[in-house]
């Protein structure tokens, strides 16, 4: 009988924290549904899932291979698909097929596709104008034209371009100037006698050896809208948004320090000239595109070929809905077409490539 009996207040435990257990997964799930409810009605959507970046020990960050996210920030859904390379582009051989007229593009969220479908956006376009031209996509959103000249270094240029193209809107957040933007660490290029050296890199940042406790927060920052409520509040008081409006702020009176403008515009010209260069080291032709006045007006007595689309792209129809601040589809079509036009009128794209006057778009 009271062999029975534990048996029977064993079960009767059992029950009971199986019992526990749902109510407790339940209530998790609730609180779950609910901190994502808050969310998405406390902060916008990202435009880009941050869920397709990775921490890149060169770069900062880069795009994380074969992942994939959606975002309907823009009003409609917007398809973020990745590569096995971590590019935003089909599938490219890093050999370029024999016949093709292959077009590297590095540069920033504008390069990248930010709020645009990449079959609309102008990396894709752009082919279209022509015949047996690739073009490979390494646009990487936040990039600085520091990151952009490494990434084309330690990349781009084992995808055989015979064309290098550099697509730099702006200066945005003063980017190349600092080791750290977001919170993210950078790599940094200074001027030192007229010539380019490189600091922070390797990256030094606290997530370059996680460890597993470092893991376990990151994994649920990116997975639990309740725990990153719970871990943002607890760690910071005010907040990430504020965090970034006090970065605006700083930026803002930087650029209004004269000294600080000149360096800005010198180690971003050098950093372009360098590309250049090395375009040049590896036989392939350069084109930097900009909106830049100070760049292009360096470019061109540099005697590099600069496209500036300061006057074309400024259409105010060509740009996302406030705050958004890029351009939307339209702007990516004449971005592309001025592009086709300049590539066309310098001969940069060899007479075979180009379309008969009866298929011809130009």
């Amino acid at each position: 009988m009271n062999e029975m009996t534990t048996k029977g207040t064993r079960l009767s435990i059992m029950k009971r924290l199986v019992l526990l257990l749902i109510i407790g997964a339940l209530i998790c799930v609730s609180v779950e549904a609910s901190a994502r409810l808050i969310l998405r009605y406390k902060e916008p959507e990202e435009v880009v899932p941050a869920s397709i970046g990775r921490f890149d020990e060169r770069l900062g960050w880069a795009l994380k291979p074969l992942a994939h996210g959606t975002s309907r920030r823009t009003g409609y859904e917007i398809d973020y698909r990745i590569n096995s390379q971590g590019l935003r582009n089909r599938e490219t051989t890093y050999q370029k097929p024999q016949g093709t007229f292959r077009i590297v593009v590095i540069g920033d969220s504008r390069t990248f596709g930010w709020g645009v479908p990449i079959e609309k956006h102008f990396s894709t376009l752009l082919e279209g104008y022509f015949q047996n031209v690739e073009v490979v996509n390494m646009g990487v959103s936040g990039f600085g034209v520091d990151q952009e000249l490494l990434y084309l270094m330690s990349e781009g240029f084992r995808y055989q371009p015979d064309l290098v193209l550099a697509y730099i809107p702006h200066y945005g957040d003063n980017r190349h100037m600092h080791a750290e933007r977001w919170g993210a660490g950078k790599p940094q290029f200074n001027l030192v006698d007229g010539k380019l050296v490189l600091t922070n890199c390797p990256v030094v940042t606290k997530t370059t050896s996680p460890t597993r406790l470092g893991r376990l927060n990151r994994f649920l920052n990116e997975h639990s809208a309740a725990y990153r409520i719970f871990y943002t509040g607890l760690t910071n008081s005010k907040g990430p948004e504020n965090q970034a409006t006090a970065q605006e702020k700083q930026d803002e009176k930087d650029l209004q320090d004269d000294a600080f403008r000149t360096q800005l515009n010198e180690l971003g010209e050098a950093i372009v000239y360098a590309m250049h260069d090395e375009a040049a080291k590896h036989g392939a032709g350069f084109l930097l595109v900009t909106q830049i006045e100070e760049l292009h007006e360096a470019a061109v007595k540099k005697k590099i070929l600069s496209l500036d689309v300061l006057e074309p792209l400024s259409n105010d129809r060509f740009v996302l809905p406030a705050p958004l601040g890029h351009i939307n589809e339209s702007g990516n079509g004449v971005l592309a077409w001025e592009i086709a036009n300049f590539l066309k009128a310098e001969q940069l794209i060899p007479t075979s490539h180009l379309r008969t006057a009866k298929n011809s778009n130009l």
